[in-house]
């Protein structure tokens, strides 16, 4: 590889981390500003942003490597003519998509009408408090208690929950009284002006009395009527160590009722 060549893959190394870093770092508008940024109607214009803050980051940090490594001087064999530069097909295919999927997602949004506002019922910054009844199937053996889930809605899809769960209360071992916490993302399907939404749950468990990290995920239909609302759910439980083979033999059941601030 020559010197040339070292400095143009420095150049393009440098932009493309600075704009990686940027735009994951740009998911952070979801949480900060969640009333002009969301995956729903305003998907388009947060997507825009991220993607101009990552150009921005990737031309900032392309420009302070130009500073430390300015373009080399030519090589011996530089002085020679060189045949033109010829674009692989392969980049003019890409090239080719990506103008025709910006096209036509502009097209669509241009002319489609504006989007009819989330129902109010799932509109971000809501608090909820909501305890439940749980059941915890492991091999056809159900173990029955019960719990406590607080939700905050991130955006009027996107909520942010965590809960505690008891199995049963022993007042000679106050400690471990509760026996599994932790905490999930729901992304919400709201029906209209309904109030019903189906949901995607997924997220981090601590068994506390096993010492178990668990992941689960599954999915619930909730009913919000007011400042109430009703819900239920089911959640595939599988531990950090445990064998893909056993991936089922655990599910987590919930079913209660929630209130909202």
């Amino acid at each position: 590889m020559t010197q040339k060549q070292k400095w143009w893959h420095g150049l393009k190394s440098g932009f493309i981390g600075g704009a990686a870093t940027s735009i994951d770092s740009g998911l952070a508008l979801l949480i900060i500003s969640p009333k002009e940024f969301d995956l729903g109607d305003k998907l388009g214009k947060t997507l825009l942003t991220i993607l101009v803050l990552g150009v921005l980051a990737g031309i900032k940090v392309a420009v302070a490597y130009l500073k430390r490594s300015p373009v080399p001087e030519l090589e011996d064999d530089d002085n020679y003519p060189k045949p033109p530069t010829v674009i692989p097909p392969s980049m003019k295919i890409i090239a080719l998509i990506t103008g025709l999927l910006l096209a036509t997602y502009i097209k669509l949004h241009a002319a489609e009408p504006a989007a009819p506002p989330e129902p109010a019922l799932y509109a971000a910054g809501t608090f909820m408090v909501a305890p439940f009844a749980s059941a915890r199937v492991v091999d056809s053996h159900a173990e029955f208690g019960g719990g406590l889930a607080a939700t905050y809605t991130l955006t009027p899809r996107l909520a942010l929950e965590g809960d505690v769960v008891t199995e049963g209360i022993d007042d000679s071992n106050w400690q471990d009284a509760i026996t599994e916490a932790g905490g999930a993302l729901k992304y919400y399907f709201p029906i209209k002006e309904t109030g019903f939404a189906p949901y995607l749950i997924g997220g981090y468990q601590r068994d506390l009395i096993a010492h178990e990290n668990r992941v689960a995920a599954g999915a619930g239909l909730e009913y919000r009527q007011g400042r109430a609302c009703l819900f239920a759910d089911a959640r595939l439980n599988h531990g950090f160590e445990q064998e893909l083979s056993e991936l089922g033999n655990r599910v987590d059941v919930r079913v209660g009722v929630g209130w909202s601030f």
